[in-house]
């Protein structure tokens, strides 16, 4: 295998949507062994590589708003309080006690993406909202 330099990593890596650097962030995080001591939201995630290695700086917008995630409504109780537990790693108490008490914020000062992606896993279990914190 040649060996590539490091601007040629830069270069490549600036050519990619951030949404192709976070599945490559996640791949280089499985391959290594790092995924249990990095969440989803830690700066190996796509904004995090794209920071390290400049891609900032090659014409991407830079998010200047940050999101809120709000829970509105469930259909499945159950699958709710699953998926809270899943996503912000509480106990069965407190991730009990949010969906009791709709609506609620799940989850603030996100990046627009991160929100996105974020109400995509409780796409079909319940009803949530994202707001734009100005």
């Amino acid at each position: 295998m040649a060996a590539i330099t490091k601007e040629q990593a830069i270069e490549f890596l600036s050519n990619l949507d951030p949404m192709q650097l976070r599945v490559l962030a996640r791949e280089v995080e499985a391959k290594w062994g790092l995924e249990s001591s990095v969440s989803p939201f830690a700066p190996a995630s796509a904004y995090g590589i794209a920071a390290i290695y400049g891609a900032s700086l090659t014409g991407w917008p830079v998010e200047e708003f940050l999101h809120t995630v709000t829970l509105l409504s469930f259909g499945d109780r159950v699958q709710t309080i699953r998926q809270v537990r899943e996503i912000t790693g509480w106990g069965l108490l407190e991730s009990k006690n949010l969906v009791d008490h709709l609506p609620r914020v799940l989850k603030s000062d996100l990046r627009e993406w991160e929100a996105k992606e974020l109400a995509e896993k409780f796409k079909g279990i319940c009803k949530v909202q994202i707001d734009r914190m100005d």
